[in-house]
């Protein structure tokens, strides 16, 4: 065997990297996945780098020791025993999903770590559902939290995609318990209802009324039937005959009741309360945190554009506290003259009144200005305090820059 593969890889790394990629010394094969095509690699890195493996090795005899691994593709495995060789991963996020768990399994912490920061700065719509279902399983708390969020500010994405369908029936239901969810409701049950279909396949079964109700199991109750109008209750849902006849009766007739009169016929299986946080009524101006600002900045687009362009936009967020000229001036007819100032880019969002001690009311309003503006956030709080006759001064509560809303 010629020694100039050493001079050509001086460092110890990149040695390591060509003795693993041309199976050169090897005394320890893998067989991985369903094809148990082998892998090849050496007990000594193995032990110093594995506890568990160390355990393992310890118990195979032989000039060859072979170790069966399942579940997890070629390619995923490669750069998982790479990595034991040279500390360095190359991967995709996509592909730290399947190499974290074995990470994990053989408690190998660096490059646990190095997954999850991967899969922590992936996360998008198509992979949102995927990073949440691992974090949750693995326990890795701040990974599963940052998933759950990017799910909560995305949810109409993500629960329409394809990566949704992999979600387990448990964690599937703790996003369905989720009050701060920007989806509609019809929506949410259509999703589950092909999560269902997906999984009776898993299970081979035939997607019948009783086998999906079946392996929807408690995730039914968490759907918000009452939030449905009566045409989407009547078109989607009791068609679908997942629903027994008290269960329809019940949300049927809290839905064909006056709304003053509903909470006196609230079902008693399916919650009632909204869980949309870009209503204005679920958005807290006295926040002003970055996800605040978010939320704030999303619903001032939408609400000036119910269906705006997909493409993420980069906006400017302000919070504005005004005090009206006298006590006299109703803070809605204000309110009104201030969403009369008109720019390119420029999105009036939430508001409210503020009770001061004194006893007097101040307004607080939101908007998002669009970084491609030709003109300065400071101009609209001057067209404010244009307002002569309404306004006496204007605070900005709280600014936040490059704001970055995708709808």
């Amino acid at each position: 065997m010629s020694g100039n593969w050493r001079d050509q890889n001086p460092t110890g790394r990149e040695q390591f990297h060509y003795v693993f990629q041309n199976n050169l010394f090897s005394d320890v094969r893998f067989l991985v996945g369903n094809e148990q095509t082998p892998v090849y690699s050496h007990s000594f890195v193995l032990k110093v780098r594995s506890a568990v493996f160390e355990k393992i090795l310890e118990k195979l005899h032989g000039p060859i020791q072979e170790i069966v691994i399942d579940g997890v593709t070629i390619s995923g495995f490669n750069r998982f025993i790479q990595f034991l060789y040279t500390d360095h991963l190359e991967a995709s996020a996509e592909e730290a999903l399947e190499i974290l768990p074995l990470a994990k399994k053989y408690r190998v912490s660096a490059l646990s770590k190095q997954c999850v920061t991967l899969l922590a700065d992936g996360i998008q719509e198509n992979n949102a559902a995927s990073i949440y279902n691992i974090a949750r399983d693995l326990k890795e708390i701040e990974l599963e939290q940052k998933a759950l969020q990017f799910i909560q500010d995305n949810a109409s994405q993500v629960f329409t995609g394809k990566d949704f369908l992999i979600l387990t029936n448990d964690n599937l239901c703790q996003l369905l318990k989720m009050d701060e969810l920007d989806i509609k409701e019809i929506t949410l049950f259509n999703a589950l209802m092909q999560w269902a279909n997906v999984e009776c396949g898993r299970h081979t079964l035939r997607s019948t009324p009783k086998q999906l109700r079946m392996v929807i199991k408690d995730a039914l109750y968490l759907i918000r039937f009452p939030l449905m109008s009566l045409d989407e209750f009547n078109t989607d849902v009791v068609s679908k005959q997942i629903l027994n006849e008290k269960e329809i009766k019940e949300v049927t007739k809290y839905l064909e009741t006056n709304i003053g009169e509903r909470e006196f016929v609230k079902p008693t299986l399916f919650n009632c309360m909204g869980r949309n946080l870009l209503h204005e009524d679920h958005i807290d101006l006295s926040k002003t945190d970055d996800d605040t600002h978010k939320r704030l900045s999303k619903h001032a687009i939408l609400k000036s554009n119910p269906s705006p362009s997909a493409v993420p936009l980069i906006v400017t967020s302000l919070i504005l506290e005004i005090e009206p000229k006298s006590e006299t001036i109703d803070l809605e007819e204000l309110k009104a003259e201030i969403l009369k100032i008109k720019k390119f880019g420029l999105y009036w969002g939430a508001s409210n009144a503020v009770e001061l001690p004194n006893g007097k009311r101040k307004l607080r309003i939101s908007f998002a200005a669009d970084t491609r503006r030709p003109y300065g956030a400071g101009t609209v709080v001057e067209a404010v305090l244009d307002l002569e006759n309404y306004v006496s001064q204007v605070l900005v509560r709280s600014f936040k820059d490059e704001i970055v809303v995708r709808i």
